[in-house]
């Protein structure tokens, strides 16, 4: 093979020539710029050190070395970035434990500063008696109340300590079912409420669109508020170091996606506070951890799901329940992360409500008020008797249910007819029980001891009933509302009681000791919002409140 190229140090072009097996000549040019470039492309490497006729060049395929090399310097960049990437996790959390840890201390050491001063104030007093070498008994009285009020601040305390120790051990208080074997629904250890002090927040969605807030559930033992919103997205209100003393305007509001467009019918948390259900007005239904994580979704509904409703039996506190406007009723298990069975009705089911591990009551618009189990098609009981159109269910430990007719009725889950019936003058919209709280049980307070149900009524009236008396007359009428209650919800320790009226947006809240009222205010005053409202309790007396506007309301009762 020979070659020739054009007299030049810079060499662009070169020819080469060539013999094939016939013998005849053959010369291919090659424009050595294009050359260059195609075969660097290739990863292929030309060396010399001029290109003129004695030059030599020497083609090296190292190509898959080089990859290889990159690759593992990439791993290598990618391990130590992972590993920088913990020390940062872990080095926020150190901050944020010591954060938390400076506020409980400076908490704490306010506190004791008060004790301290008012013990103080109470050896002054006795002090100046005993100089003065005579008994007054105003100033013994005096002395002898602070101490008693120390006494109590330091008794609340010890309480509230005691009730944080673990906080994720909340079902203890359901599981200790009396001698008959009933189930027995007991509310949590809380310091009674002496006295009643409240602060109201309102806040809005942290988004630009000043998004409307369509339903909103508090977790029940975490300082954590989730708000649905008509765009389909969530709105979540948590407290930073998930500190129960810190002011629900303290609170960090953040938005999550749900990637549903679609807007949020119904929130519910369940009894634990580990996660919450959320459904929409297509018929989805998603839950979510209490890290705001979703675990599943599913549609197993067409239409919107009106009500979702957690079963409170210890057997069982993975099971919950969605009402749909679809006329059907699914059970399921955020365990199986699936439906357990699905009720078909005639018409749409109007309320639901848990009456054990397996079974649930509800009525539909024809007014056939059936009790079904989980794994039976058909009722396992109709009950009959019913003489107006039913309103509300409500359950606790008793089923009570009532009707435009005026009567509140009290039946028993084994048989069809009801034992005990109240007769009022006028429609009853609401119905509520007060939780049974241990503590008021044993020591005999009045709203513990007794089996309270409080009524709403057409006429503004709230009618407070002992059914465990012999009275057919109300135990209490609360006055205050000027339009029908739709909505009363005794709180979690069954110390307060909120009433609302929908027609002129009025919340009211009542102390269950005296039935005195202590709190009153409008729901997004100057709103035309006509959807449901929305109200949620947590353990420490904190109450929430949405319908549609743009803010939700939170009072929150010491």
């Amino acid at each position: 093979m020979a070659s020739s190229r054009e007299e030049s140090e810079d060499l662009t072009c070169c020819s080469l020539m060539a013999i094939d097996h016939d013998g005849k000549y053959s010369t291919l040019v090659f424009d050595l710029q294009t050359f260059s470039q195609r075969i660097m492309y290739d990863k292929i490497t030309i060396t010399g050190t001029s290109f003129n006729s004695h030059s030599t060049i020497s083609l090296a395929q190292d190509g898959e070395e080089l990859q290889r090399k990159i690759q593992e310097s990439e791993k290598n960049l990618n391990d130590a970035l992972e590993k920088r990437a913990k020390i940062q996790i872990h080095h926020n959390a150190v901050l944020n434990s010591l954060k938390e840890a400076k506020y409980s201390a400076k908490k704490e050491a306010e506190e004791n500063t008060q004790h301290t001063f008012t013990l103080m104030t109470a050896l002054e007093s006795i002090d100046k008696l005993k100089n003065g070498k005579q008994d007054v008994p105003e100033a013994r009285e005096k002395i002898e109340a602070i101490f008693r009020e120390a006494e109590n601040e330091l008794q609340s305390a010890s309480q509230l300590m005691f009730q944080y120790e673990d906080q994720t051990e909340i079902r203890v208080w359901i599981e200790k079912a009396p001698s008959s074997g009933k189930t027995c629904f007991l509310s949590p250890k809380l310091p009674a409420c002496n006295s009643v002090k409240t602060t109201e927040t309102r806040r809005i969605c942290p988004s630009e669109e000043k998004e409307k807030i369509m339903c909103c559930a508090i977790n029940p033992v975490r300082p954590i508020l989730v708000c649905g919103l008509e765009s389909g997205k969530l709105c979540l209100f948590q407290e930073e170091y998930d500190c129960d003393f810190e002011p629900f305007s303290d609170w960090k509001g953040t938005m999550v996606e749900t990637l549903s467009t679609k807007l949020v019918s119904f929130i519910a948390w369940d009894l634990e506070g580990t996660r919450f259900a959320i459904g929409f007005v297509e018929g989805l239904v998603q839950v979510w951890s209490r890290d705001c994580e979703k675990t599943f979704e599913l549609q197993n509904h067409t239409m919107t799901v009106s009500s979702i409703s957690w079963n409170h039996n210890k057997e069982a506190v993975d099971l919950f329940l969605t009402t749909s406007i679809d006329m059907s009723v699914a059970v399921w298990s955020a365990t199986l992360q699936t439906v357990v069975q699905q009720f078909a009705f005639q018409s749409e089911v109007c309320d639901t409500v848990w009456v054990s591990a397996d079974s649930f009551v509800c009525f539909n618009e024809d007014n056939i008020f059936d009790m079904h189990q989980i794994g039976k098609d058909k009722p396992i009981r109709t009950f009959r008797d019913l003489n107006g159109t039913l309103i509300r269910l409500c359950f606790r430990g008793r089923l009570a249910s009532s009707s435009d007719d005026g009567c509140i009725k009290i039946w028993s889950l084994e048989e069809d007819k009801p034992v005990r019936q109240y007769s009022t003058d006028s429609p009853v919209y609401s119905i509520d029980w007060i939780p049974i709280n241990e503590k008021d049980a044993d020591t005999g307070d009045n709203a513990g001891c007794q089996q309270l149900l409080a009524s709403g009524l057409e006429n503004g009236l709230v009618h407070i009933w002992d059914v465990s008396g012999i009275s057919d007359s109300p135990l209490e009428t609360l006055k205050g509302h000027t339009e029908p209650v739709n909505i009363v919800y005794f709180s979690w320790c069954g110390k307060l009681l909120a009433t609302l009226s929908d027609r002129n947006n009025t919340l009211m809240v009542w102390s269950t000791k005296s039935w005195e009222k202590v709190y009153e205010t409008i729901i997004n005053e100057g709103s035309d919002s006509r959807e449901p409202y929305f109200l949620s309790w947590n353990i420490n007396k904190v109450l929430a409140t949405a319908n549609g506007g743009r803010e939700v309301t939170v009072a929150e009762f010491e």
